[in-house]
């Protein structure tokens, strides 16, 4: 308890060990540091008051250049000076210094950086449990707890300083195990060879004797002892002396635990920690009684008596002295005195034990409250899992969503890009198809019209011989009307549209006159293959005797064919 109150005692000076140091222009100094961890630091060190007073118009002055300086973090290192400089002002919690912690907190959150959240956390609920609102101060810590765990300390501006404010709110509130935690991490993080280590070791050391783990805590206790003789911090050299003599005393050594306590009580009284020397003071006493040395005790208990004070922070020493002076009285038979001083001790002892009974009640209601803000913790964490998987789950299943879609898309935009393609292909083709039909048709007409040059040209060789045949049997010129007649009938011969020639033209003159065959044939289901052949000649305009040269009949019969092919469809045919 004597660490605690030590360490609340002196809580808001600590913060500022640059006494005095200020410089026209705080923003060379932080210019002159490069690091930004340091140039926060320097500031949070900075001593908030002027000429002894707080002069809060100064301070933000002062400070302004904070404000706009391009280190994120020196702007949250403002807000938490005003508050300390406005709680020193006030000396008690007040609606000032809350909103500066407010508005620092709102920074700190603006920063993303998750390591400057634990100042604001730490100082507030540091603040609150100076002025002994333990259960407002609550919820700060055991935020700040939460979000330790899951930061880089080494990160943490003066990261030492405020896990020790973490211990000591632990510790007092009966957590040990916390307080423990938290004394080592600042350990790890305190710089070297300073007062700040030696008060870390030594408070590990206190936690490890009250638990009666003696070997533990007596290296602690060495250690820190190794520190303030390294840095020769007298004050420190004679607490841990006689710490190590509790050890030495509980382990039975006496005689050395008498030695190291009475080099404390010297040590403590020089350099005026007076709380020091009177609970050594006590401890001898307790040894001097049990050693029966009654003179020596009372010496000790005069000594220490000297610095007890009407605080209830002295009702256990009281209860100590009081039963150490019934034991004197009665051990020299001064019975009046005995009982006297017994019934002061069972007063104060009664008086100790109500305040111990109080305090395991509040202990008790802090843990309750501790365990309902953990468990609301948990709940809020368990929720924001939910809602995160919830919000994972409708995310993903938008982008499955949107995925099929664009999959659809693409497979659609894939498939009109196909039939695109097929379609070219088959307009490619159809414009092929067509350009081939057209030669085709073109040169289907060539040939038609080759084939009726070449007809009329026939015809005309034809009509030539019958002519040189008439002339011949006229002129009775036998030889050369046999040689016309062979000739003239070769001719008709290769001229006769045969079966053959029949079908291959009838294929010619489909091309160039599509349809024509199929129209016949639909309106004239029974017409003969004979009939087309004389609707087909017809059709190209050639006369009744081209048309018997061709099919090997007489120009009368032509005429009759034509004549009952009329009768049977009706249909008139040039002569």
């Amino acid at each position: 308890m004597r660490v605690i109150k030590y360490l609340i005692s002196i809580v808001i000076i600590s913060l500022f060990s640059t006494l005095k140091a200020k410089t026209p222009d705080l923003s060379i100094q932080l210019n002159a540091l490069k690091e930004e961890k340091k140039q926060i630091e320097y500031c949070l060190k900075l001593d908030p008051r002027k000429d002894g007073a707080v002069d809060s118009n100064y301070l933000k002055e002062y400070l302004s250049p904070l404000l706009n300086h391009k280190n994120p973090g020196l702007k949250l290192t403002y807000y938490l000076l005003l508050a300390d400089a406005t709680s020193i002002l006030f000396d008690q919690v007040n609606p000032v210094t809350n909103a500066y912690f407010d508005r620092a907190m709102e920074v700190a959150d603006q920063s993303g950086v998750e390591e400057y959240r634990l100042l604001p956390l730490i100082r507030r609920g540091y603040y609150y449990f100076t002025y002994r609102e333990i259960s407002t101060a609550l919820p700060y810590f055991l935020s700040a707890s939460n979000l330790i765990n899951d930061s880089n300390l080494d990160k943490v501006p003066l990261g030492a300083v405020h896990l020790q404010y973490s211990a000591n709110f632990y510790g007092y509130i009966g957590n040990s195990a916390k307080a423990l935690e938290y004394y080592k991490k600042a350990a790890d993080y305190a710089p070297k060879d300073t007062r700040q280590t030696i008060d870390i070791l030594n408070a590990i050391g206190v936690y490890y004797y009250r638990d009666s783990i003696y070997d533990s805590a007596e290296h602690y206790y060495k250690e820190g002892l190794k520190v303030a003789e390294r840095t020769k911090d007298t004050v420190w050299m004679g607490i841990l002396q006689g710490n190590i003599g509790n050890i030495l005393l509980a382990k039975g050594d006496t005689a050395q635990a008498i030695v190291l306590s009475e080099m404390n009580v010297k040590t403590s009284l020089k350099y005026e920690e007076f709380k020091d020397a009177m609970r050594t003071l006590l401890g001898l006493a307790e040894i001097a009684v049990a050693q029966k040395r009654w003179s020596q005790a009372k010496a000790y208990l005069t000594q220490a008596e000297v610095y007890f004070e009407p605080k209830p922070f002295f009702l256990m020493y009281k209860t100590t002295a009081y039963e150490l002076k019934a034991k004197i009285a009665q051990a020299e038979g001064n019975q009046k005195d005995a009982i006297y001083y017994l019934n002061q001790f069972i007063t104060y002892n009664d008086s100790t034990q109500q305040q111990k009974d109080t305090e395991r009640l509040q202990q008790a209601t802090w843990n309750w409250e501790t365990e309902r803000f953990n468990l609301a913790i948990t709940e809020a964490e368990n929720k924001r899992k939910q809602d995160r998987f919830r919000d994972l789950s409708i995310s993903l299943l938008l982008i499955l969503t949107l995925l099929s879609i664009t999959l659809l898309i693409h497979r659609s935009r894939q498939r009109i890009k196909i039939k695109s393609i097929k379609l070219e292909k088959e307009q490619l083709a159809l414009l092929l198809e067509k350009e081939l039909l057209d030669k085709e048709l073109i040169k289907s007409k060539t040939e038609m019209k080759d084939f009726l040059l070449r007809i009329k040209e026939n015809e005309k060789i034809i009509q030539d011989l019958e002519r040189k045949l008439s002339q011949a049997q006229v002129n009775a010129q036998n030889e050369s009307a046999n040689e016309i007649q062979e000739n003239l009938t070769q001719m008709l011969e290769s001229h006769i549209m045969t079966d053959e020639r029949w079908y291959r033209f009838k294929s010619l003159f489909e091309t160039t006159h599509p349809g024509f065959f199929e129209e016949l044939t639909l309106r004239y289901p029974n017409i003969s293959e004979n009939n087309l052949r004389l609707l087909t000649l017809s059709k190209l305009n050639l006369n009744n005797q081209s048309i018997a040269h061709l099919l090997g009949i007489s120009l009368d019969g032509v005429k009759k064919a034509k004549q009952r092919l009329r009768k049977k469809i009706d249909l008139s045919i040039e002569n």
